[in-house]
């Protein structure tokens, strides 16, 4: 059972700290925002080689959108919204603009709040090839609030001949039924989340003859790494499948397809890639690759694209990595913890990893199962056992036995006339009880008892 898994492993101490202003660490996500609301420009071959094939795909968070009652009363709640995308020439006019208008309803109110539940949706235009100005725009209905990005756009020419390739489009599933494959983006914004496999997809304007790959890292110290370089089967490369876009029933799931066709002109490449083996950060993928023309003439490009590793739902007890470090006092040993405080920013950032690499249930993988439950329950605790005495509520009593057991498997309070109110949480699996006393309004520990179920 996970929530046991700190019983065994740790020994507790006590250290008083007030709740620390969160700064990203280990992540360059916009933290709030970019949990919230992701977007991705993909500039495909278009079937009409006259034009460029520009894919803009978004994915919007519950918590984002305004919630209302619903005067129909089901759903309970409900949320509209608009987006819409809209492609300036380089004088900046109008030349396309497509609207997409989005509703959400729930009988859950926790639901409304969600920063899981998404709404995901795809922008599609055909241009001639150029530069343009995208404006990006959400409107929310109930508050009339608008959200609104910009960004130039470079729409190559890309048709036989051209010896060219598309952007590179982050699958994060690709399932295989009958002869079509189902393809669900991550749709979050040219990033990977940590700890999650991924499959490249890549269109060629012509057969390549030779293709090689090379997966490069960029860490936050040190020089760049090449981490795989391999070449690819040509005749993995294939042009008998259209790439298509999939209206999904209440846009919560975003998919591609390819499906069967007659011969496209373009060809798919997918590259699939062990995210259990990337660390956080910046990353690029290269393609050398050989062509040869209708002469014989040998033809080498290279190409490529950068995407980042990003924990997009990182604790954010981890964000910050002097936090992070002193609440494992409830866990670490003294010397331990003098190591980790000392040395600059680079050095206890390797002590932190290298702690917890020690204590990892699955070391062949880079995510670290055991780190991510500890600081979630740190989350957990400074969100709900804080008071008027400690802002913080993982250094409340409560908050450090959450941490180090978990959930409670039971509890219950006891409201005695002339007494302080007392709160008891069981924990069945061990056979132990924590009794807590309100003491001027913070509950502290008075009493850590055995027990029969």
């Amino acid at each position: 059972m996970r929530k046991l898994f700190f019983v065994i492993l740790f020994s507790t101490s006590v250290l008083n700290a007030q709740l620390p202003f969160f700064r990203p660490f280990f992540s360059t996500t916009e933290r709030e925002l970019g949990k919230l609301f992701f977007y991705e420009v993909i500039n495909l071959i278009s079937e009409d080689t006259s034009k460029s094939r520009v894919d803009i795909n978004f994915r919007i968070a519950n918590d984002l959108l305004t919630f209302v009652k619903n005067p129909l009363n089901t759903p309970t709640y409900i949320a509209n919204f608009t987006v819409s995308a809209e492609i300036f020439d380089r004088n900046g006019n109008s030349i396309a603009r497509k609207v997409f208008r989005g509703y959400r309803g729930t009988d859950n109110y926790e639901e409304t709040n969600s920063k899981d539940i998404y709404t995901q949706g795809n922008f599609r235009f055909d241009l001639k090839p150029g530069n343009y100005r995208l404006t990006l725009i959400i409107e929310d209905e109930q508050s009339n609030q608008i959200l609104k990005r910009e960004r130039n756009i470079t729409l190559k020419q890309m048709k036989p001949n051209s010896f060219e390739t598309s952007d590179l489009t982050i699958i994060q599933e690709k399932i295989e039924n009958g002869d079509t494959i189902i393809l669900i983006p991550t749709n979050i914004g040219n990033r990977v989340n940590f700890g999650k496999g991924f499959t490249a997809y890549i269109q060629f304007t012509d057969k390549p003859d030779e293709v090689e790959y090379t997966l490069i890292y960029f860490p936050e110290f040190g020089r760049k790494k090449e981490l795989i370089k391999e070449k690819i089967d040509p005749e993995k490369i294939k042009n008998n499948r259209q790439f298509l876009f999939r209206e999904n029933p209440g846009d919560t799931i975003f998919t591609y397809l390819l499906v069967p066709s007659k011969p496209q002109n373009y060809y798919s490449l997918f590259i699939p890639v062990k995210g259990d083996s990337l660390d956080l950060g910046e990353y690029e993928i290269s393609l050398s690759v050989k062509f040869i023309d209708t002469l014989g003439k040998e033809i080498s490009k290279t190409f490529s694209k950068k995407f980042t590793v990003e924990w997009i739902d990182m604790p954010f007890s981890l964000q910050n990595l002097d936090y992070a470090i002193d609440i494992l006092e409830y866990i670490a040993t003294p010397d331990e913890m003098a190591k980790l405080r000392f040395g600059s920013p680079q050095a206890r950032l390797i002590k932190f990893k290298e702690f917890w690499a020690k204590k990892d249930p699955t070391p062949n993988t880079i995510y670290n199962e055991l780190m991510a439950e500890y600081y979630r329950r740190v989350d957990y605790a400074i969100l709900n056992f804080a008071t008027m005495r400690e802002r913080d509520g993982a250094r409340t009593d409560r908050g450090k036995v959450y941490i180090i057991y978990g959930q409670p498997t039971k509890i219950e309070r006891k409201y005695i006339p002339g007494k302080p109110t007392e709160e008891i949480w069981y924990y069945e699996p061990i056979r132990r009880k924590f009794v807590f006393v309100d003491q001027y309004g913070s509950f502290k520990l008075t009493s850590v008892e055995t027990y029969e179920p």
